[in-house]
């Protein structure tokens, strides 16, 4: 089941808010891929919204496209 259909909402319409949640830093989305294969987005939320902390390497995701991302430990 995807998420649109879990928010019983369009798929354009679940793609342009979190493009908007992105935008304002409340999620971050980790695009993923073995080779030229799009695996699913991930979306990570930003609990610690506005505080600066050091950008950590993602652990054990080996298809993660970006390099880092912000986890909460």
């Amino acid at each position: 089941m995807s998420m649109a259909e879990d928010c019983g909402l369009t798929r354009r319409s679940v793609m342009d808010q979190i493009v908007r949640l992105a935008d304002a830093g409340y999620i971050r989305v980790l695009h993923r891929a073995k080779g030229n294969l799009k695996l699913p987005n991930q979306y990570m939320l930003d609990l610690q919204f506005g505080i600066q902390e050091q950008a950590k390497a993602p652990i054990n995701d080996p298809h993660l496209v970006v390099n880092y991302v912000h986890i909460n430990q």
